[in-house]
């Protein structure tokens, strides 16, 4: 257990995303599959390019990898994403066809089924299945390794790649971060669904190595595809498509990930829905007795209420929730008028208070996403024990 622990905090200080496991998820293991990295350079008289049938837009979640993680929330320490619990939670719905893959558009909630389970895939796709190689990549003192590392790509593991995809088969991949390169991006995971070889000769240190394309689903870009290859000059390998900032991300080296199947929860989504995006600021919601209720308020006067939707986890400082809450199909969204946020913390001197800094409210409908309200202030209202409710109206005048 105590090497357990520190090999975590070797982890985290390097800047790897959370391994935090819930207790709440249920997974079903079955038999494991594990990918054989053998060397050599890549082989002649097959498939030069290929591309399978795993669809961004429709095996892959339709929200991004935009994840805040209570890592030990008594001391605020946190990690940001959990690309490698998305991947691996795609692969295990990929997998697995009869179960549908959840069709939602925003993050789901600390606490909630999805979650949990994603957080438990990011965990064994680290620790648990790719440990040893995240680890060697780590240790690369003064970049001496950065040619070796980058090399690896276009021998042996470009070949298993491809046949891995021409058995039709999805590949995870590890992106080790690079350093005092333009545009480097962390350590990160993605899937691997075509290549595309046809322009390359088979040396690693010939010319034509530009001409490698490999085609991954990538969880920060939810519908799209990303496209790796070698860049030389910097000994890197780098996306052909910039992102939202214009930047064409870079890493040191990827590898073939490890990959046991799971057999992924069954979520069901509400048919109509009021999802509330909710951002705390400076001062957190302590969580466990110290909690969040929700009441919806409609135009007939009839209020539902959801208590404790933040399940009694803590929100940190400075980050985001997204909650979704089941309308019942006796109550019409253009029915709804506004939401009532009230917390359970008595403030002051050993209490709790906390700071809404913005509020957003859409609402779900078969699939249709509609906007209904939108504020934000630094704070937009700070809950106390004397102010502890607080209504945002969709049309004020409406009573």
């Amino acid at each position: 257990m105590r090497v357990r622990v520190a090999v975590l905090s070797f982890l985290v200080a390097l800047g790897m995303v959370a391994f935090a496991a819930p207790a709440s998820a249920t997974i079903q293991q079955v038999t494991p599959r594990i990918l054989e990295v053998r060397p050599g350079v890549i082989a002649t008289g097959r498939r030069t390019a290929n591309r399978m049938r795993f669809d961004p837009a429709v095996h892959g979640f339709r929200f991004s990898n935009y994840f805040g993680n209570n890592f030990i929330p008594e001391f605020d320490w946190r990690t940001d994403g959990l690309c490698g619990g998305m991947i691996f939670a795609a692969l295990d719905y990929f997998n697995n066809p009869h179960i549908p893959l959840p069709t939602q558009d925003y993050r789901p909630a600390d606490g909630t089924a999805l979650r949990d389970y994603i957080y438990a895939r990011q965990n064994h796709s680290v620790i648990d299945q790719n440990l040893a190689q995240w680890i060697e990549l780590s240790f690369n003192p003064h970049g001496q390794r950065n040619s070796e590392f980058y090399r690896w790509g276009l021998e042996g593991r470009l070949d298993q790649l491809r046949r891995e995809i021409d058995a039709g088969r999805p590949v995870p991949l590890g992106l080790k971060s690079c350093s005092g390169w333009d545009y480097c991006g962390g350590d990160h995971q993605v899937i691997a669904i075509g290549y595309d070889v046809s322009g390359y000769d088979g040396d690693p240190r010939g010319s034509t190595v530009r001409e490698v394309r490999i085609i991954v689903y990538d969880p920060n870009q939810p519908g799209q595809i990303r496209t790796l290859s070698p860049a030389p000059e910097s000994v890197a390998w780098r996306y052909h498509e910039p992102n939202e900032e214009g930047r064409r991300l870079a890493w040191q080296a990827w590898f073939i990930e490890n990959y046991t199947p799971q057999t992924p929860p069954v979520i069901t989504q509400a048919p109509r829905e009021l999802v509330l995006t909710l951002g705390t600021g400076g001062d957190d919601l302590r969580g466990t007795n110290d909690n969040l209720n929700a009441h919806v308020l409609t135009r007939s006067g009839r209020t539902l209420t959801f208590n404790n939707i933040n399940r009694g986890h803590p929100w940190l400082n400075n980050s985001e929730q997204e909650i979704a809450l089941p309308i019942p199909d006796d109550v019409r969204l253009a029915d709804v008028r506004g939401v009532r946020l009230e917390t359970t913390s008595r403030g002051g001197l050993g209490g709790d208070n906390w700071n809404l800094d913005y509020i957003s409210i859409a609402g779900i409908e078969r699939g249709a996403r509609s906007e209904f309200f939108y504020d934000e202030n630094f704070p937009l209202f700070r809950f106390t024990g004397d102010q502890r409710e607080r209504e945002f109206l969709f049309c004020p005048g409406c009573r």
